[in-house]
């Protein structure tokens, strides 16, 4: 069975600004109303939010994991000297 939790909260936190509404500017006479909810990209992808203008509230927040680097092996090197004893 599948843990849907996560992914019921993060729908409920986004619904919960779903009538969060800013007023457009003059520029746009035909819309007097637009979704206060943004994308918001800082420093280069390494923080996105889904984030809401009209109560200033962060919904849900990535942040880009720190790369991590790949174990090396170590290799063991017999010396030929040896092996024929």
């Amino acid at each position: 069975m599948r843990n849907d939790s996560y992914e019921k909260i993060m729908y409920e936190k986004i619904l919960a600004h779903a009538n969060c509404v800013v007023e457009m500017d003059m520029n746009y006479p035909d819309e007097q109303y637009i979704s206060a909810i943004e994308i918001a990209n800082y420093h280069d992808g390494e923080n996105v939010a889904i984030e809401c203008t009209k109560c200033n509230e962060v919904i849900i927040d990535f942040d880009r994991p720190e790369e991590t680097q790949t174990p090396q092996r170590r290799i063991e090197v017999s010396n030929a000297s040896d092996s024929s004893r």
